[in-house]
């Protein structure tokens, strides 16, 4: 079995009263802790979240709390205590000595090791079980352990880029680890889905962009069929939703017969839809201006440019400016002394949206993002990949993984995609976005 070190680490020489019975049990938690990092593709060098109780299933009650503290003492690893109980395990850390170095995968056959391996399969197979059940995530589990990688030509971009300095350490480990793993059973093994957003994490959603033309399958290179202003756009069904729970609509339905006839057309509505619509007599609102220009703009994959225009960003900063836009409008904290300059132009064009933004945060500012993801889930695996294994024969089924809020396929089953992604779309939004298809 392989595990990850860093290379300037000898446990030997470096724990302070190195007890040589639990050599594999210092590897171990070391080894957790560089791994959760090189899994994280965004964040390379932050604390891991590593479950007690899990801990010591593995390595034994009676050794973890002691061992994880001689390593800390060590200068090996750091905590940080910022916990919550039954919400946020502790997090760990190597410290700077080890953060920068290269990380190297070692070969270990020792017994204790094994077990744990063996253990860790054991757990992640109980995890994934019930995920098997689900002829849809069976299939899209199935899809994204055939994935196949360049390894010479990942490895050759990514020395050649590290460099040059456009990678950090950080991220050439990372990006190493991807390769690595990607069409082992160690990716197999990596598949698990967030139940509170309904999002399913494998080894091609987790590759890093740079890495994703390197990826193949049956020899075919991959196509994207992908959302245009993807969140801000699956933020429109949102809205609705908000207009409905805090203004009262301008008709209200008199006619019992006709009040029916929309009560029984709501209750036929497909439940990943009827979830967004409050009640049939929605569709009687009429919507302020700024909505319907949201809905347009986002509709048309021009929201970007629009806002960019207006608060006077150049083109040539657009990646910057998406980043920004999810920091200081759609996912930061509600404002307590003063705004973002980016909140207060968005505020004044998009009066509505905004309070609808502000609506969603007012409890805590991550149930946002929580509610985008479920409508992008309930539309891309709900949705799309469900009708791509309902309505085919599983000998003719296309091949399709998902990474989000895309569905990644081969080129000549891109259009079939994109169609279903348009229809589901259409559905939820009460309009047809724009949808591109684009190599991965």
């Amino acid at each position: 079995m392989k595990i990850l070190l860093p290379s300037n680490l000898d446990v030997s020489l470096a724990v302070n009263g190195y007890v040589p019975r639990y050599y594999e049990k210092y590897l171990w938690i070391v080894h957790c802790i560089v791994k959760g990092n090189q899994e994280n593709k965004n964040c390379y060098q932050e604390y891991v979240h590593l479950n007690k109780k899990k801990l010591e299933r593995f390595i034994g009650s009676r050794y973890t709390t002691n061992i994880i503290n001689q390593l800390i003492q060590s200068g090996i690893i750091e905590r940080d205590t910022s916990y919550q109980v039954n919400v946020r395990s502790m997090s760990y850390r190597l410290t700077e000595t080890y953060r920068n170095s290269p990380i190297n995968h070692i070969e270990i056959t020792g017994s204790k090791t094994l077990n744990y391996e063996r253990k860790n399969k054991e757990y992640r197979r109980t995890q994934r079980s019930f995920l098997m059940k689900d002829k849809t995530l069976q299939q899209l589990h199935y899809n994204a352990r055939e994935v196949n990688i360049d390894i010479a030509g990942a490895g050759s971009f990514i020395n050649e880029h590290y460099a040059n300095g456009t990678l950090s350490l950080g991220q050439l480990n990372s990006y190493k680890y991807t390769i690595d793993t990607i069409g082992t059973d160690e990716m197999k093994n990596d598949y698990k889905r967030n139940d509170k957003t309904g999002r399913i994490y494998h080894g091609v959603a987790n590759c890093p962009r740079d890495l994703r033309g390197f990826l193949s399958y049956n020899g075919e290179p991959l196509y994207q069929v992908d959302i245009s202003n993807s969140q801000p756009l699956l933020f429109c069904p949102l809205i609705d939703r908000y207009i409905s729970a805090t203004k009262i609509p301008e008709f209200t339905c008199t006619n019992q017969i006709y009040s029916n006839i929309l009560h029984s057309y709501y209750l036929l509505l497909p439940s990943s839809i009827s979830s967004y619509i409050s009640s049939p007599y929605v569709l009687t609102i009429t919507y302020p201006q700024d909505v319907r220009l949201y809905c347009e703009l986002t509709s048309k994959g021009k929201f970007y440019e629009y806002l960019m225009r207006e608060i006077g960003i150049p083109e040539i900063e657009r990646d910057q400016f998406k980043t920004k836009f999810f920091e200081r409008i759609f996912y930061s904290r509600l404002p307590k002394k003063r705004e973002y300059r980016y909140s207060q132009k968005f505020k004044v064009l998009f009066p509505t949206v905004y309070k609808a933004v502000m609506w969603y945060k007012k409890k805590d500012h991550k149930d946002l993002p929580i509610e985008l993801q479920r409508v992008e889930s309930d539309v891309v695996i709900k949705g799309v990949c469900n009708r791509l294994v309902l309505e085919n024969a599983p000998n003719r089924r296309p091949f399709f993984v998902t990474v989000h809020d895309s569905v990644v396929c081969l080129e000549k089953d891109a259009p079939y995609i994109k169609q279903l992604m348009e229809e589901e779309l259409t559905n939820v939004l009460k309009f047809t976005p724009t949808l591109k298809i684009k190599l991965f």
